[in-house]
């Protein structure tokens, strides 16, 4: 096991605590959404919003690991962030909305730069 000691940055800290809150709130807001669907809209959007609460939790697992010190995390964390854009994009969700969620992991992806040498 590695004993050294791996103190996070202030603003590392904090962005990541506030994005993990604002994806879980996201996800769990997206998963009750589906009630409400299954009675007024066709099929397909309900495999949209089950997508996006599939991809909602990939993206707050992500984030979980990325707390462990975790590659895996970070890497995950992009890929379900550029799924939930493309699905943005596709649902003709406004592009200025969908560009917040990749402006958030682009500034976590930053302040991850230099915290590197003690993901594994």
């Amino acid at each position: 096991m590695d004993t050294t000691y791996r103190k996070r940055n202030i603003y590392f800290k904090v962005w990541l605590s506030l994005i993990s809150f604002i994806t879980g709130i996201a996800t769990i807001i997206t998963i009750l959404e589906i009630y409400n669907y299954i009675n007024t809209n066709p099929v397909s959007s309900l495999i949209i919003i089950l997508l996006r609460g599939v991809f909602g939790l990939g993206n707050f697992i992500s984030l979980i690991s990325i707390w462990y010190w975790k590659k895996l995390g970070v890497f995950s964390l992009c890929f379900f962030t550029f799924l939930l854009f493309i699905l943005n994009l596709s649902t003709e969700v406004p592009l200025a909305l969908s560009l917040t969620g990749l402006s958030g992991v682009l500034v976590l992806l930053i302040l991850i730069k230099f915290e590197w040498k003690y993901f594994s």
